[in-house]
């Protein structure tokens, strides 16, 4: 049986969740269980980063104890996973005492290998994201995700990991493609920030007290980030899933980026284990033209969404917003459309007493449905594959528009859908499932199977222009030439009239999409 390890950023445990941390942890959850029903053996982490200054401070402020602090979030970030289907394997928290031990033991690896010395270190750092910050990554002078009263100037003396060391590496590696990092754009983005001049890097803290100790020199504390990146790592060994390493897909923000496309490539180079097979990176959620933050107190909770429209519609909505890479507005209006979809789909299989509709049984499906749902099997995988969830839940939105109008529902096709449905709103899918008859959960059933045969279009419709003008349409054999589209296209009677007495310069075929006569 193939594995596969998916894992989110691990967050801060400095306040509940927000909508912008549960996209990713859906995102990943529906990889999950998409492979899941590939037959593959699964791992799925996410968690919570639970040591650093601004923890601290967070619990400084509830007035208790961090460990207490953290202990009270880990279980109102696991209640929310819970209401919101998130099927994690690992709830990775940084404090567990064997996470330390492990982190002691690569960074000393680190440090026996050459590759750790100490040194001053002096600049502008940001509480918010507990990192030093070069010029480049300010705006007047201030970290444009983070307040004023987050950044500071300091000064001190610490432990350094020599990441210059292995910069010419990383950079071949992702313009080679050798560490995968998608989308295009933020590889881009890493590859045009490798041009210029990269630091060694601060893996230690004064006066940090909340945290894990160096364990050659217990004055300094491990860097929050260094330590957060090697939970991926320890989480295996802890869990006793060695087998699983390395991860097939780290999933992250795009604020992380540059931790898990260099450092954590560096860090795990130095020690001499493999990398990741994937980085893939998210644009923002924003509110109001911001990106959602807790530091800017600008978000919305889950809680309000999910009360008033349940959890498969919250997952579903924030797969719908647009491209993966792209910064997506949140938008109520858009909650309500992926609500009457599912409304749609459930009135279209189950009548008002709750049962499966009369009309749903054994039939045969027709031409037009079953070359759609083929179709529809086809695109969802694919995009799936691709990381296209929002261009998935289109064609499945096609398929329920095209039963909705059928008078009798072929079962199999109804429950090949359901498959399909299931890792975006599996409360609904499972409820479907089982109001068909079955009796064991759909979890442990195979992703549908399709026939390009069977998928392929019969027939097309193309558009037919005088001077790109559009005159007529056509419709042709799918697998029709270009002289057949292009005579059947000059053989229109509206085409006729509009270039009859003059002369045609140029007749241009574009297949299965239109043809534009140049006269």
């Amino acid at each position: 049986m193939n594995k596969y390890y998916i894992t989110t950023p691990i967050y801060y445990a400095n306040d509940n969740p927000h909508i912008g941390h549960i996209a990713t942890t859906v995102f990943s959850d529906i990889i999950a269980r998409y492979h899941k029903l590939q037959g593959e053996d699964i791992l799925f982490l996410t968690g919570l980063d639970e040591h650093g200054e601004k923890v601290a401070l967070a619990a400084q402020k509830a007035k208790k104890d961090p460990q207490q602090f953290v202990d009270e979030l880990a279980k109102k970030w696991q209640s929310y996973w819970e209401k919101l289907n998130i099927k994690y394997d690992i709830f990775m928290r940084t404090t567990n005492p064997e996470h330390a031990k492990i982190v002691g033991e690569l960074l000393t690896q680190l440090k026996e290998n050459g590759d750790i010395y100490r040194a001053t270190y002096k600049g502008v750092y940001c509480i918010g994201c507990e990192e030093f910050k070069a010029d480049r990554d300010l705006v007047n002078g201030l970290c444009p995700e983070h307040h004023p009263d987050q950044v500071c100037q300091k000064e001190e003396e610490n432990y350094f990991f020599k990441l210059s060391k292995y910069i010419p590496e990383i950079k071949k590696g992702i313009a080679d493609g050798i560490i995968p990092l998608e989308p295009e754009s933020k590889r881009k983005e890493i590859l045009a920030r490798l041009e210029e001049e990269v630091r060694d890097l601060s893996i230690s803290r004064q006066n940090v007290p909340w945290g894990i100790k160096l364990p050659w020199d217990e004055i300094q504390t491990v860097y929050v980030w260094v330590e957060a990146l090697i939970n991926y790592f320890s989480a295996t060994k802890i869990y006793k899933k060695e087998e699983f390493w390395p991860a097939d897909l780290h999933f992250l923000g795009k604020g992380n980026n540059w931790f898990h496309s260099v450092i954590w490539p560096a860090i795990l180079m130095s020690a001499g284990y493999k990398l990741p097979n994937k980085l893939l990176v998210h644009g923002y959620l924003n509110l109001a033209g911001q990106k959602m933050s807790k530091s800017l107190g600008n978000v919305i909770s889950p809680d309000e969404v999910v009360k008033k429209y349940g959890a498969d519609v919250t997952r579903m909505y924030e797969m719908f917003m647009g491209p993966l890479e792209a910064t997506k507005p949140w938008n109520m209006q858009g909650v309500e459309g992926v609500h009457r979809f599912l409304c749609k789909f459930w009135r279209t299989v189950i009548d008002e007493t709750g049962n499966i509709k009369s009309t749903i049984s054994d039939i045969e499906a027709d031409e037009e449905t079953q070359r759609l749902l083929h179709q529809t099997i086809k695109k969802v995988g694919g995009d799936i594959d691709n990381f296209r969830f929002n261009t998935a839940i289109s064609q499945m939105m096609i398929f329920v528009n095209h039963i909705g109008k059928l008078p009798a529902l072929p079962r199999k096709a109804i429950e090949a859908f359901v498959l399909l449905l299931a890792p975006f709103s599996p409360h609904i899918a499972e409820e479907v499932w089982q109001k068909l008859s079955h009796k064991k959960t759909l979890a442990y059933e195979n992703w549908p199977k399709y026939s390009e045969e069977l998928a392929a279009e019969k027939e097309i419709e193309i558009a037919v222009q005088v001077l790109g003008r559009i005159k007529d349409k056509i419709v042709v054999p799918a697998d029709a030439d270009d002289e057949f589209i292009k005579q059947k296209a000059l053989a229109c009677e509206k085409v006729i009239s509009a270039i009859t007495g003059k002369e045609i310069k140029k007749v241009i075929v574009i297949k299965s999409r239109l043809v534009n006569i140049v006269i």
